[in-house]
Order: structure tokens, then C-alpha cells, then sequence
């Protein structure tokens, strides 16, 4: 037990490291970067296994990062709801992701017995099968309790075709993005008060002349790049977007916004 907890500490500033090079390679495209980021976690992991005196280490140097690279490829191809975290919450992730592989990859080289061998990796499957599967839920629950507290209501359209992949709540607002074969349609929403529709649109924009009434109470911009339409639906000011559905097909979405709970917009 004592080796699989250092295993998960190498693991962690594995992590760490991977965080700290995703921007660059992958948003910035820096080559360096980008070698760094595959083939980096090998000689790391085996320097650290060593100082950390973990037994076969130098397997362990090699499965440990394969293990973590499986692990991101999965989530990859396994989606679900998305937010934004931040910086620490980045880094936190993949800490835990590369704990999590290093401690998977120890549990299956490293030398215990076998009913401890099974056990170890069945905890461990089991446990990622549910954070992953808990993890949609406990971001909307959280996001949703978020807004509450600012005082946005919570509403959201009924999309059957759509799946919501991303969920994020920021001071004074609550965005919603749903997803269907690659076309998006996000959902604002934020505190009615003194805000109407003419107002955010001619806000966000820099020509307000622009700004039309499409029919009583939704607003639109004519000129912008995506469809928009700004409208109120009970006490929640609500902006519409996107870069694919006509102004009728927004329209449609607009009519079906309703007040929902967080189990709802889980099950979306």
C-alpha cells in the first residue's frame, strides 16, 4: 500500500507537468512543447520511480505514462458535461488523472499478491467508471446552485435531438451549450431586473441601429456572424446562439424554454 501511494505521487506531479504544456502545444502549437508533452512523462516517470524507490520502476516508467495517456483518451472519447475550471482546477485534474494512471500501472507490474493485484484494480476501475459517470451530474448541480445563488433563474429549452456538453456559471450569468452531430446552440442566461432584450443586444454590439425586433419582445442583430435572439422568459433574461440554426429554428427553441432543475438538465 505504501508503494501504490508513492506510485500515486509520481503520478500527481506527472500530471502536473502535462498541465503546464497542454497550452502551449496544444493551443499554441509550439513543436517543443508538443514532443515534451508525449514522449516528456517517460524519462520524468523514470527518474522519479527511482527516486521514489518503487519497486520495478523501471517498468513502471514505462507502463505508468501509458497508463495516463489511456486514461485522457478515454475521457476523450467518452463525453459528458464540460466547465470551465480554471487554472487550479486544470491542475487539479490532471493530477488526479496521473495519479490515478500510475497508480493503475503499479497495481498491475508491481509485485503483491494476487488478491491484493485484483482487488487494487477493481477498486480502481470501479471508482473511475463512477467519478466519470457522477461527474456531469456534480458539475450541473454545482453550476445550477451557483446561479441560484446569484439569483439567475434557471431555465432550459427541451432539445430531444441535443446533448448539453457544457455547463458554466460566471457571476452574474448561467451558460448552457447543447450539441448535436457537430452544431451548437448555447443558452444565456442571467437576472432580468433592469435588463431588456433592446438593451443587452444594443450593449453587445457597437452599432445599435442594428439591433431589430424580430417579433414582440425577441431582439436580434442583423449583422452578426451567428443567429441571435435576446427575449425574457419569466424572470431570466435569455440570449440565444448559434452559428447553424435559422432565426425560425431559435425561435422554435425560445418557445420550449421552461424553468428546470439540476436532475433535469443532468438527464439532458
Amino acid at each position: 500500500m505504501n508503494a501504490l501511494i508513492r506510485a500515486a505521487l509520481v503520478g500527481a506531479v506527472i500530471g502536473l507537468a502535462e498541465h503546464a504544456l497542454v497550452t502551449p502545444a496544444l493551443e499554441h502549437g509550439e513543436r517543443l512543447a508538443f514532443l515534451a508533452l508525449l514522449a516528456g512523462p517517460f524519462p520524468a516517470g523514470m527518474l522519479l520511480s527511482f527516486w521514489a524507490k518503487l519497486p520495478r520502476w523501471w517498468l513502471l516508467s514505462v507502463m505508468g505514462p501509458i497508463a495516463v495517456g489511456m486514461c485522457m483518451v478515454l475521457i476523450w472519447l467518452w463525453p459528458g458535461v464540460t466547465t470551465n475550471l480554471g487554472e487550479w482546477g486544470g491542475r487539479l485534474v490532471f493530477m488526479g488523472l496521473g495519479a490515478f494512471g500510475f497508480t493503475l500501472a503499479a497495481a498491475l507490474v508491481m509485485p503483491m499478491p494476487r488478491a491484493t493485484r485484483l482487488i487494487t484494480v477493481a477498486v480502481l476501475a470501479v471508482g473511475g467508471i463512477a467519478v466519470r459517470l457522477g461527474t456531469g451530474a456534480g458539475i450541473v448541480l454545482v453550476s445550477t446552485q451557483v446561479a441560484a445563488h446569484q439569483g439567475v433563474p434557471v431555465v432550459a429549452p427541451e432539445l430531444p435531438e441535443h446533448r448539453l456538453t457544457h455547463v458554466r456559471a460566471t457571476g452574474q450569468e448561467l451558460a448552457l451549450t447543447y450539441e448535436r452531430d457537430g452544431a451548437t446552440i448555447g443558452v444565456v442566461l442571467r437576472t432580468r431586473g433592469e435588463l431588456t432584450p433592446q438593451r443587452v443586444c444594443q450593449e453587445e454590439h457597437s452599432v445599435r441601429a442594428e439591433c431589430q425586433e424580430v417579433t414582440p419582445g425577441v431582439w436580434t442583430n442583423e449583422r452578426s456572424l451567428d443567429m441571435e435572439l435576446y427575449s425574457v422568459r419569466g424572470a431570466a433574461l435569455v440570449v440565444l446562439r448559434s452559428s447553424s440554426a435559422t432565426r425560425v429554428e431559435l425561435l422554435d427553441v425560445l418557445g420550449t424554454l421552461r424553468p428546470a432543475g439540476w436532475w433535469e438538465l443532468a438527464r439532458q
